[in-house]
């Protein structure tokens, strides 16, 4: 797990450390600590890593400044040098320079205090820090997947706390769904949620937590301390690079449904079910284009949903929707999913004729057997509005089953 190295220098164990040169890159993760002591090893290191060397094998300032600019290039985390040696009693001026004008953290620690104390309690952090995270990970996991809640379970809630989350700070919980046509490898499925999950992991600092679930799709609990979680700008960046999976993946399509910001935990279910009904109400179409949308950009859907469990929300529904269903199972025919298509078409016959592979007349003919069960009329907009509203309803009830 990485952690920023501002908080790495607040290990009790880490008070030696002292910054002597870029103090803008403070907020670099750090992954894990490395031991270089030559130019010519960075390449072989993975990036975010805490370098620490004591300069024995450096034959000039030049290549001093070598190694610190390689491992600013490699987007290592940062230096801490052992100073006050028989061989470097000071840092080279450029080397501070260089660091102070790329922002490249260069810290230093006694030459007679053991490297081996530092790099054993950062590790330390580091493991322990990464064992807290899986096991929030874990509770988030059954929580999103119904086997457990967070109300009054005082377990699970003392796990969480581990994490620093908060009423202090604002969360925001997205799903992002991959799904496609049948003919797509489960290899290609797998790829994609992995370019996913890798892409939500670029953003660490406000990706608080990314649970995979059991159902294929990904969960991911925001946080930040503003007043704007996800912005337009990382929305579009999320949504160029979906479409650029979508597009190297044929067949493949990404939605991701976001919900509204919460500061209390306890809100944390609502919220991740309220995210999950943005993916299955949003029109197919609309999604295609946008990709992501917010709760509360629902709309009629949100009005809705706030008061789904309301009595005479269901008895409307069972008037103006219900009488079509039961004639569909006791005729074994395809009303109401006709119904569901000629609304998704924006009631416009020509688009239903394609979308469906009906002819125009056999369209029509649908329409007129619907207005006699029903008894309503298409060309009036009340009636049209009333049948809109119910498919809402009904939606938002097969929605609310699920989760339960």
């Amino acid at each position: 797990m990485k952690k920023a190295l501002n908080e790495i220098l607040t290990i009790k164990e880490c008070a030696g450390m002292r910054l002597l040169a870029g103090q803008g890159g403070l907020g670099r993760l750090v992954e894990w600590i490395d031991l270089i002591e030559t130019p010519d090893r960075i390449p072989y290191s993975t990036p975010n890593q805490l370098i620490f060397m004591t300069g024995t094998q450096l034959k000039s300032e030049d290549e001093f400044l070598q190694l610190v600019k390689m491992a600013d290039e490699h987007q290592q985390s940062g230096v801490v040098f052992s100073i006050g040696g028989p061989y470097w009693q000071r840092t080279p001026a450029i080397v501070l320079e260089y660091c102070d004008a790329h922002d490249f953290p260069f810290l230093a620690i006694d030459w007679s205090e053991k490297i081996s104390k530092y790099t054993h309690a950062i590790g330390q952090y580091l493991l322990t820090s990464a064992e807290r995270r899986l096991s929030v990970s874990s509770i988030l996991g059954r929580v999103f997947s119904g086997e457990i809640s967070l109300h009054n379970n005082e377990e699970a809630m003392a796990v969480i706390s581990q994490m620093g989350i908060s009423d202090k700070k604002k969360y925001q919980v997205s799903v992002c769904r991959i799904s496609g046509d049948s003919n797509v490898p489960p290899r290609t499925f797998q790829t994609a949620r992995e370019q996913m999950i890798a892409r939500f992991r670029s953003v660490e600092k406000i990706a608080q937590l990314i649970v995979p679930m059991d159902d294929g799709s990904v969960s991911i609990m925001w946080k930040n301390n503003a007043s704007e979680l996800i912005n337009d700008s990382i929305l579009l960046e999320f949504r160029d690079f979906s479409k650029k999976i979508e597009e190297e993946h044929p067949g493949i399509r990404i939605k991701i449904g976001l919900s509204n910001p919460f500061t209390h935990i306890e809100n944390l279910e609502e919220e991740y079910r309220r995210a999950c009904m943005v993916l299955r109400l949003i029109n197919s179409e609309i999604q295609k284009e946008k990709m992501i949308y917010q709760y509360n950009q629902l709309g009629l859907f949100q009005m809705i949903a706030d008061c789904i469990d309301k009595d005479y929300i269901r008895e409307f529904q069972k008037e103006n929707y219900d009488t079509l269903r039961v004639y569909d199972e006791m005729n074994h025919t395809d009303f109401c999913s006709f119904l569901e298509i000629y609304f998704r078409c924006n009631c416009n016959v020509k688009k239903v004729s394609e979308t469906a592979y009906l002819h125009k007349n056999t369209v029509l003919y649908k329409l007129k057997k619907i207005e006699g069960i029903l008894h309503c009329d298409f060309d009036n907009i009340d009636d049209l509005v009333n049948l809109r509203l119910a498919l809402i309803i009904k939606d938002l009830a097969e929605d609310e089953r699920q989760q339960s």
